[in-house]
């Protein structure tokens, strides 16, 4: 279930979580690499930096240039959850520059399309809309459900919390067939999501126990991964040797 929800992103949490492991495992198993390669080196040969070797790795292995691709694309999108935890707009607008390419190479034509459209819009806020700009500015192009550090999330992410918050177990459900409803719902939701986050706060766990364990746990998933992977490092030392 957790692998289809990977694929579909029908669950935020868990296919954040998956992208963040797989990204350090590449990173833990690219270092492994590079230091296997200086262990090799001999007195009178020229060490070459990380930069280089990487460049001459991808150039001679086409498995190592299709993993530091893979890399750089989940630093890309990492960096776009960064910016939404940080509400920066400036670093928001510089993510969405670097992950446009990977909409035309990819061939997502729609989000390459509006995506572009998007880009286009924000970045003649400053001239167009300047107050919008400088609202932009302050931090509020994301959503501050709390008072903690790097802790904000995107507008939309926001408002799909409070859908799930009130259409919970026996919540409301089928609110479009009843505009009655509908109308209740906007009025009240948000009050509604209030009352239901103040009560788990209050009654489950803390959020640094909460924080402590997720740690706990994306360390080991790290561990885990990079286990199970390092025979991959031994399999391109044999292939590609440098």
């Amino acid at each position: 279930m957790r692998g289809k929800s990977f694929l579909t992103a029908s669950h935020l949490t868990h296919t954040r979580r998956a992208h963040q492991v797989m990204a350090a495992g590449l990173f833990i198993l690219m270092c492994t690499a590079y230091n296997n390669y200086k262990a090799r080196m001999k007195e009178n040969e020229n060490l070459m930096s990380e930069e280089e070797w990487k460049k001459v790795m991808t150039e001679k292995c086409p498995q190592s240039r299709y993993w530091v691709s893979v890399l750089n694309f989940e630093l890309v999108r990492l960096r776009l959850v960064r910016v939404f935890g940080k509400a920066n707009f400036n670093m928001y607008l510089q993510s969405i520059r670097e992950l446009l390419p990977w909409m035309f190479v990819l061939d997502h034509g729609k989000y390459a399309r509006w995506l572009s459209v998007h880009y286009g819009n924000r970045v003649i806020l400053s001239s167009k809309h300047p107050d919008v700009y400088n609202h932009f500015q302050e931090g509020y192009v994301t959503m501050h459900k709390t008072s903690r550090r790097f802790s904000s999330i995107a507008l939309h992410h926001a408002h799909e919390q409070v859908n799930a918050a009130v259409k919970g177990d026996e919540g409301t459900v089928g609110l479009k067939e009843n505009p009655a409803a509908l109308i209740r719902w906007m009025v009240a939701g948000q009050e509604i999501a209030r009352m239901i986050q103040q009560f788990e706060c209050d009654s489950f766990t803390t959020d640094e126990q909460k924080e402590k364990g997720v740690q706990n746990s994306f360390v080991k998933d790290v561990s885990t991964r990079y286990i199970y992977s390092k025979k991959w490092v031994t399999f391109s030392r044999k292939k590609v040797r440098i």
